[in-house]
């Protein structure tokens, strides 16, 4: 018999721990619940007005844009609140919308030390926690989700999902064996507590995470 490899060992554990943590207050064991509970509480909000919700309780920004128009005004006018020299992005259509917007964008790594906002795609946007599923297999690669002060996340309606084990289950149907070596959750901007437990944005990533919601890319 053939053992299971690290990779369906973590997404096996994903997707019974809720059955698990659910059981152990129940004092049940073995099959005796056959679904697992859900470990947030359900939601009746539409997907996005969930993910909206839950992203702007993590500190995140949320931006949805029902026109191209509308898309390229969001842009134009984040452009001018942080006031970027340029914006960093490897994905060839999303370099396009920029330029199409007014920003200068740049893909040259030389300049990526000077990068202070980014824009990328993601795999999956999660409703129940208002994270973004990203991973290194992307055009955007690892640097881009972590670096810049400022990152921007494009997506479309139909990269939304309810929970992070959909999303999971998702990306093993579509990978199968060739999962990408990481896949990162993120949660809002970067913060910390850690010095007298004082909050501190940016500490070890983004200051800003700004999610663009459109059919229109």
């Amino acid at each position: 018999m053939k053992n299971p490899g690290a990779r369906e060992q973590i997404l096996d554990r994903i997707k019974n721990s809720a059955f698990r943590q659910k059981s152990k207050q129940n004092g049940i064991t073995g099959k005796a619940q056959e679904e697992p509970s859900p470990v947030f509480p359900v939601s009746n909000l539409h997907l996005s007005e969930q993910f909206q919700q839950e992203l702007e309780k993590i500190q995140g920004h949320f931006h949805l844009a029902k026109s191209r128009d509308e898309l390229l005004a969001q842009l134009k006018g984040l452009k001018e609140e942080y006031r970027w020299p340029f914006v960093f992005c490897r994905d060839k259509g999303l370099r396009e919308i920029l330029k199409d917007a007014g920003l200068e964008v740049s893909s040259e790594m030389q300049r990526f030390p000077e990068t202070k906002a980014a824009l990328t795609g993601c795999e999956w946007l999660i409703a129940e926690t208002g994270g973004v599923l990203v991973h290194s297999g992307s055009a955007s690669g690892r640097k881009l989700h972590f670096f810049p002060a400022v990152h921007m996340v494009m997506a479309s309606p139909n990269q939304l999902v309810r929970t992070l084990e959909e999303a999971l289950i998702k990306m093993e149907e579509q990978y199968g064996e060739n999962l990408p070596s990481q896949i990162t959750h993120i949660a809002g901007p970067s913060r910390t507590a850690d010095i007298e437990k004082t909050l501190v944005m940016g500490a070890h990533g983004p200051k800003a995470v700004h999610v663009l919601l459109t059919e229109y890319k």
